[in-house]
């Protein structure tokens, strides 16, 4: 057995414990399943199942495992590299930064050797419009 195929059938597997749960849960919340690359996997069942209704539901994995054998593990696609997220707190810091450095150096303000904390500071306190230490 292949990988892909290991891995296709711990996914049924896992899939079988967590939509069990739901349907005997009254689809109120369902397991959540785990499936790792190595075809290892957990399934975190929802609070609330009755005993009897614990006891199907880790018997369900063990059915839908079968699944396996009838239907084939699907082609892996390849998936296009996710967009980087903009809105990160990361990524507007290093925008502010970038902005702050672009000023600096129109206005022939020295931000050599400085961390990018300093000159940011020094951008903020000292050319922001209104400052109190701005005079006309």
């Amino acid at each position: 057995m292949t990988k892909q195929e290991q891995r296709w059938r711990t996914a049924l597997h896992e899939a079988g414990h967590s939509v069990t749960a739901a349907a005997l849960n009254r689809w109120a919340a369902a397991g959540v399943a785990y499936v790792a690359d190595d075809a290892r996997g957990v399934t975190v069942l929802p609070h609330g199942l009755t005993t009897h209704a614990l006891c199907i539901a880790t018997a369900a994995g063990r059915w839908a495992e079968k699944l396996a054998a009838q239907y084939p593990a699907p082609a892996r696609r390849r998936r296009k590299p996710l967009p980087s997220n903009r809105s990160s707190a990361e990524y507007l810091r290093a925008k502010a930064v970038r902005e702050c450095h672009e000023k600096a150096t129109e206005i022939h303000y020295d931000t050599a050797g400085e961390s990018d904390d300093i000159a940011l500071a020094k951008y903020c306190t000292n050319f922001e419009p209104g400052h109190p230490r701005d005079k006309d």
